[in-house]
């Protein structure tokens, strides 16, 4: 079983609607511009880093788009869909500490 893992610091995103706009699929970027402001960085933070795993454990980097990528980064993180060359969101697990 493939396994990849990111880790960033915790600290305030400068620009971040445009860095989202980039990384994060529109679902994801609603619930980013839903959340209280003093925890939008950290939310940020967590989606990036699920992404990011994921994408290094299917040794694909960013050939594929972050914004391709759904998860759901909530207590209980999970793929919600990924693109055809990951094959099935089902397949992939994500584990990270709480927010």
């Amino acid at each position: 079983m493939p396994i990849g893992v990111d880790i960033e610091p915790l600290r305030e995103i400068a620009d971040m609607d445009s860095v989202a706009e980039i990384v994060l699929a529109a679902e994801e970027r609603e619930v980013l511009r839903n959340a209280l402001a003093a925890l939008r960085s950290r939310l940020f933070l967590r989606y990036w880093t699920l992404k990011e795993a994921l994408l290094k454990a299917a040794a694909l980097g960013f050939t594929i788009a972050p914004n391709t990528v759904i998860v759901d980064a909530g207590p209980s993180p999970a793929v919600l869909s990924v693109p055809a060359a990951l094959g099935s969101a089902a397949q992939w697990r994500l584990i990270a500490p709480a927010i």
